[in-house]
């Protein structure tokens, strides 16, 4: 785990990308039933919760776990894709 200095500046990397945030449609799917989103747009309810305050980003190397309240978000760094979300 990061120090929160770390996180804060993983968190400013992800939030100043959100735009090139983007999931594949079987991923959404997913996600909408994990999270009860019903037709809800998958990528817009995730760019929500990361620009929430009380969003935490973790991870070193290729994915970071977005924790926001009882969601985790996983995103690739580097293709910005959101490969899952549930609720803890």
């Amino acid at each position: 785990m990061r120090s929160s200095r770390g996180e804060n500046m993983v968190s400013r990397t992800i939030l100043n990308d959100i735009q090139r945030l983007c999931a594949l449609e079987p991923a959404q799917e997913r996600i909408r039933e994990n999270l009860d989103l019903g037709d809800a747009d998958v990528v817009e309810y995730c760019k929500d919760m990361l620009s929430r305050e009380d969003c935490r980003v973790v991870g070193e190397g290729e994915n970071r776990l977005c924790m926001i309240g009882n969601v985790i978000i996983s995103i690739n760094s580097a293709s910005h894709m959101i490969i899952s979300a549930h609720k803890l």
